[in-house]
């Protein structure tokens, strides 16, 4: 029998473990997307951004690229960071609440509604499922009142 608070311990200690070889590797600005398995963190090196995730053994499954990584960047301007979701395919923009790390966005893609967790240069540090999307009606249907 496992017990709740064991397991916690057990994902807690290997996410300081995970952290503490990046670090000794040479990574930093460590942004953890999952901190329970498959554990997935972004992390900095050498002014690049990649992202990986571990496997239960502490090993690396898969690293992506990601880009660059952006060090002492101004933030972008909240229209821009809108901009960027709409050209990944995201619609029905509606920011719901801001944080030191960024913006929670409520959006939909492919009829799905999603909850954004979002910094603020437009990097989507976390999506979460929120039921459905309204579907939005043909413009033939909609009556004109005048």
């Amino acid at each position: 029998m496992v017990l709740a608070g064991t397991v916690t311990t057990l994902a807690q200690s290997t996410v300081d473990k995970i952290e503490e070889e990046l670090r000794k590797s040479g990574h930093y600005q460590l942004v953890w997307i999952s901190r329970t398995y498959p554990y997935v963190v972004e992390a900095c090196h050498k002014f690049n951004k990649f992202s990986f995730t571990f496997n239960k053994k502490r090993r690396i499954k898969n690293k992506s690229n990601l880009g660059e990584c952006r060090i002492n960047q101004p933030a972008l301007p909240m229209r821009a960071i809108m901009t960027k979701l709409e050209k990944q395919g995201y619609t029905g923009l509606n920011v719901k609440g801001v944080g030191l790390t960024g913006f929670q966005i409520k959006a939909c893609l492919d009829e799905q509604r999603y909850i954004l967790e979002v910094n603020h240069w437009g990097g989507i540090l976390a999506r979460h499922n929120n039921g459905k999307c309204k579907a939005v009606e043909d413009q033939e249907s909609i009556t004109v009142i005048r």
